[in-house]
């Protein structure tokens, strides 16, 4: 992902891509306050 980009994880559960996005575009030297993030998850104990 680049600065300035949507995200959707419709499939979050721990919201590890989305994490790994930001982290990503901060180790490029991106401004990751810049991403778009949304995540949905359906199942509601997909964390424990």
């Amino acid at each position: 992902p680049q600065e300035k980009e949507s995200i959707y994880d419709p499939a979050c559960g721990s919201g590890g891509m989305l994490l790994e996005a930001v982290h990503y575009v901060n180790s490029s030297g991106g401004d990751e306050r810049t991403l778009k993030l949304y995540g949905q998850e359906n199942f509601l104990f997909t964390i424990n």
